[in-house]
């Protein structure tokens, strides 16, 4: 006997979620169908660890997405993540720092290099 994820309770989805990248959850569930694109919306406080290899350009939920860890990106773009509360870089650079500083991360609560 088996369960088909779909057939899993809300909860339990978001739970699998909390322990899953959210590339992976972006590109593996989105649009799989309504439940799914519901629960994923529903996430809060969303991480994000970016390295060289990553196009993050195309996450979808930027918008949802609280924290990001950069750890070895040589242009970031950070506009699309409007939420974004924390903000680690590892081998920052001035343009990365000319970034943070721009009126349009007042929101960065938490700021570590």
């Amino acid at each position: 006997m088996f369960t088909l994820l779909e057939n899993l309770p809300n909860e339990l989805i978001i739970e699998i979620f909390g322990y899953t990248k959210i590339c992976d959850i972006s590109f593996g569930f989105w649009n799989l169908n309504t439940r799914f694109n519901q629960l994923i919306r529903s996430l809060k406080y969303i991480s994000l660890i970016l390295t060289r290899n990553q196009t993050y350009e195309k996450i979808l939920l930027s918008e949802q997405i609280t924290r990001i860890v950069i750890v070895t990106l040589d242009n970031i773009y950070l506009k699309p993540f409007i939420n974004l509360r924390s903000l680690k870089l590892n081998l920052a650079t001035e343009n990365h720092l000319k970034q943070i500083q721009s009126e349009y991360f007042l929101k960065i609560k938490q700021y570590n290099t």
